[in-house]
């Protein structure tokens, strides 16, 4: 007897969905992995890297079309109440590899990207990372619920402000508030760091 587990061949349509739909695509809700992939690729087919770097590349490359291939072809692909393609999960710290040749290349454009796809991350999870298996979890669910202080999909508040009581954009300022002290902190971090790699040199 054969046991395929709701899993059978690939479907294009199905993995363009999970690259760049509006409704599960991982390229469409964080758009700085395009990058991640494109760095991957130029790493893999480098002449002037080592091989080990090469290699390393490769099989990263290898493990994200795993995945993908994997996920296209399984019956429920789109993950169910998820925000994005929670089957593909697994496979994001290899392709994130990428974003270091791509940071070589093209800092400024993986600043911009890097900045949207926190932003709309954020807004996922502090509207309701749990989306419909309907229509952009973007802006179809997480920005309606944001916008009118809304409890996530289940039961409870989806983020610290609505739990203390704050109103649709103002629940995100306990979010904004730390990320603003672990900048500062980072700010400070690196500051010293220079002051001892010059204090090292003199």
């Amino acid at each position: 007897m054969e046991v395929r587990y709701g899993i059978g061949a690939p479907d294009p349509g199905v993995l363009y969905a999970l690259l760049f739909s509006t409704y599960r695509g991982l390229f469409y809700l964080a758009p700085v992995l395009l990058l991640a992939a494109w760095g991957l690729v130029a790493d893999a087919l480098s002449r002037t890297l080592a091989a080990a770097d090469r290699r390393i590349a490769a099989v990263s490359l290898a493990i994200c079309a795993y995945f993908l291939l994997l996920n296209a072809g399984y019956y429920m692909w789109d993950g169910g109440a998820a925000f994005g393609p929670r089957h593909c999960v697994p496979m994001l710290p290899f392709l994130c590899l990428g974003l270091a040749p791509a940071l070589r290349e093209v800092p400024r454009l993986v600043g911009v990207l890097a900045a949207i796809s926190a932003a709309q991350m954020a807004l996922g999870a502090a509207g309701a990372p749990e989306a419909p298996q309907h229509g952009n979890p973007l802006w179809d669910h997480a920005w309606p619920r944001l916008r009118d202080a809304a409890a996530g999909s289940y039961t409870g508040a989806s983020n610290l402000g609505l739990i203390l009581g704050l109103p649709g954009l103002l629940s995100l300022a306990p979010l904004v508030l730390l990320w603003l002290g672990v900048g500062r902190d980072l700010r400070e971090v690196e500051a010293t760091s220079a002051t001892t790699d010059e204090q090292g040199r003199s």
